[in-house]
């Protein structure tokens, strides 16, 4: 069993492989077969599968300027729940909202990642569609 000390570094690694962009970073501590979800009907919604779905999506999230920073860590039995604080400007599109990401532990390793966001309609629309996010609105 992984411990809440384990657990809370896994988090802080988590984010931080993501802050930094850190594909190797991201994935010592991700199974190879790891699935994220992220709601809603944007270019970053939907299921990404495996180190490379992982790193896709961390990539589209730091283009678009998104910052998130960790308020709270909760711990489960096989889990641990991040409460982040998501900010981000780009263009005339203003992101703000809190998030609930919950990291599915099998030991050290993270199986499943899961997004709850507060408010989909700023989430969706800050990410927009392909053809809105790709041309650097």
């Amino acid at each position: 069993m992984t411990s809440d000390t384990e657990k809370h570094e896994i988090a802080y690694q988590f984010e931080d492989s993501l802050k930094l962009g850190n594909r190797d970073m991201l994935q010592a501590i991700v199974a190879d077969d790891v699935i994220m979800t992220m709601p809603g009907n944007s270019r970053v919604s939907g299921e990404w599968r495996g180190i490379d779905g992982l790193t896709e999506l961390m990539n589209l999230l730091r283009q678009s300027g998104m910052r998130a920073e960790i308020e709270a860590i909760t711990y489960g039995l096989n889990s641990v729940a991040l409460r982040l604080h998501n900010t981000g400007i780009r263009g005339d599109r203003h992101l703000d909202q809190l998030v609930v990401v919950a990291l599915f532990l099998r030991g050290r390793r993270i199986i499943r990642v899961d997004s709850h966001m507060s408010d989909l309609e700023n989430f969706n629309a800050f990410f927009g569609s392909v053809d809105t996010f790709t041309s650097g609105q």
